[in-house]
């Protein structure tokens, strides 16, 4: 990294660290080669400046829990179900059978679930995310 002055060194840092954030929230990424366009460096330095953050982390993240995708979607959709969201949430996770699905999946299906039982429309957008 000799080569890249101390602004494109911080703009690396910045896309290293929403690399891993955006894998960590299994949010729509973009490409490898899409961050180094953005700061104009080449996608080798993107992909080491991400290894730097996890390293600089010494590795040590959690995954993402449902209930943190519960409380983005009812707050992004302005729906008053986290409270039952969260409830049925718990009893989700500890099924066998959702050992092996997203965390955000299960919490799009918790919210529907939810606003079934509460008799509330949810938005179109928020059936998209389940396809």
């Amino acid at each position: 990294m000799n080569s890249i002055s101390i602004k494109e060194h911080l703009q690396l840092a910045i896309i290293g660290c929403a690399t891993v954030a955006a894998k960590y929230e299994e949010v729509q990424q973009w490409s490898v080669l899409e961050y180094a366009k953005y700061c104009y460096s080449e996608h080798v330095h993107v992909l080491r400046a991400e290894k730097d953050v996890l390293r600089t982390l010494n590795f040590e993240i959690t995954g993402p829990h449902s209930i943190s995708f519960i409380q983005r979607y009812t707050q992004y959709f302005k729906i008053n179900l986290n409270r039952l969201a969260k409830k049925i949430c718990e009893a989700a996770i500890y099924d066998y059978n959702t050992c092996h699905t997203k965390p955000s999946e299960i919490a799009v299906v918790c919210v529907c679930l939810a606003a079934a039982l509460e008799k509330v429309e949810i938005p179109e957008k928020l059936y998209k995310i389940i396809k």
